[in-house]
């Protein structure tokens, strides 16, 4: 293994040109509407990003991915671009961090960003710009290094339905098993207050949240399920 120089002071057109492609792979100048908000985003125009290899630049307007209606309900999906048809769609396909493209890749197409669409079919939640190899951020699940001053992982209400909470914190678990850390407490429907320590995707459809109620003198655990009308008393949690 051996580090090379690519720009010597020799003119030479290939080292210009090799120069120039090497200081723009992986380059992602993007910036996206609503990212803020759950409302359907487009790209806005001057975009400049870095594809398989090809410098590609979004000029006169703005672009409306497609493919949303493809998404399944309650699923973590991505926005690529897709290097064949030269356009930007929607994807669940998780991408794979490719070492010699510096970027998250399904093949030949490069993703930048992970929401997450609601149960109802409408949203685009939790969007999240994908970083480096260590931050591919499916909705801060994977590997997250915020650069955030501020964050919206949270809830604190008086009355929450178990379908909000579920929509809330659906995003961060992505498959069955999925465990994250939580900290606060609440109160169920039948008046059990739990401290909670912890939150799990069970199912499809079932986040568990668990930790110790003083009031019951043990362990114990909540479900929030996704759809489901019946309303925790109260709720105050981050993550």
């Amino acid at each position: 293994m051996a580090f090379e120089q690519i720009n010597t002071a020799d003119f030479d057109y290939e080292m210009m040109l090799a120069t120039i492609n090497a200081a723009y792979i992986g380059k992602a100048e993007i910036t996206l509407s609503n990212y803020d908000n759950d409302s359907a985003p487009v790209i806005k125009v001057g975009a400049k990003i870095e594809v398989n290899g090809a410098l590609i630049k979004l000029t006169t307007s703005d672009a409306t991915p497609s493919g949303y209606a493809g998404i399944t309900n309650s699923t973590t999906f991505f926005l690529y671009y897709d290097s064949s048809a030269g356009v930007a769609i929607y994807s669940n396909t998780v991408p794979v961090w490719n070492d010699a493209l510096q970027g998250w890749y399904n093949g030949n197409d490069r993703a930048f960003f992970s929401m997450y669409k609601d149960s109802g079919g409408t949203l685009y939640e939790s969007k999240v710009l994908l970083l480096n190899q260590n931050n591919l951020e499916v909705g801060g699940y994977l590997s997250y290094k915020s650069k955030r001053i501020t964050s919206d992982n949270f809830i604190h209400a008086a009355s929450i339905t178990q379908n909000d909470v579920y929509d809330k914190i659906s995003p961060f678990l992505p498959s069955i098993g999925n465990t994250i850390l939580v900290s606060g407490g609440l109160k169920t429907s039948g008046a059990l207050t739990i401290t909670l320590t912890y939150a799990t995707r069970l199912d499809a459809n079932t986040i568990r949240f668990s930790g110790y109620s003083v009031s019951a003198g043990s362990i114990a655990s909540a479900d929030a399920d996704d759809g489901s009308a019946t309303q925790f008393d109260d709720m105050s949690i981050s993550w």
